[in-house]
């Protein structure tokens, strides 16, 4: 599997030039979820594979200082970090996969199904606000932080 086609709409990271040239040839690993565990095989595997990392969020999110960013104003952007500079030749899709076959996986909205030569499923943990964050655009969690900051500040008890 030399190429992969993806919807560049939902993609972060290099160009897609650049990444062409630099992984024409290399295995593709697609990782599914972008936690810690995501992340870290995502980064160690990016020089060597064509790491394409799939997860419904567009950033990661630092989940043990989140409860910090339901007290601390403006600590939000200390656990909500964009995956746009994780990889340097690797592609980070957002999306939600819908279907795992051996061969490739389906990915919601995408007409084309992904193929891989390597599949790791690191999907991680499920936990409540504020812990983990509902929303998978960025751009929504700070007023859900700063709504909780809020709703702590004005409680009469604890």
């Amino acid at each position: 599997l030399t190429h992969v086609t993806y919807d560049t709409k939902k993609i972060m990271g290099a160009s897609q030039t650049k990444i062409r040239r630099r992984l024409e040839g290399k295995p593709v690993v697609v990782i599914v979820g972008g936690g810690y565990a995501g992340t870290a095989a995502a980064s160690a595997l990016d020089k060597e594979f064509n790491v394409v990392l799939i997860d419904r969020k567009n950033y990661f999110l630092h989940n043990l200082g989140a409860l910090r960013a339901a007290v601390v104003k403006d600590y939000c952007k200390n656990v909500v970090i964009p995956y746009s500079n994780l990889l340097k030749h690797g592609h980070v899709v957002q999306g939600e996969v819908t279907q795992i076959t051996p061969e490739a996986l389906t990915i919601h909205d995408y007409p084309d199904p992904v193929p891989f030569d390597y599949l790791i499923i690191a999907t991680g943990t499920s936990y409540g606000f504020p812990a983990k964050v509902p929303e998978y655009d960025a751009d929504a969690v700070p007023a859900l932080y700063s709504s909780a900051r809020d709703t702590i500040l004005g409680a009469k008890k604890l």
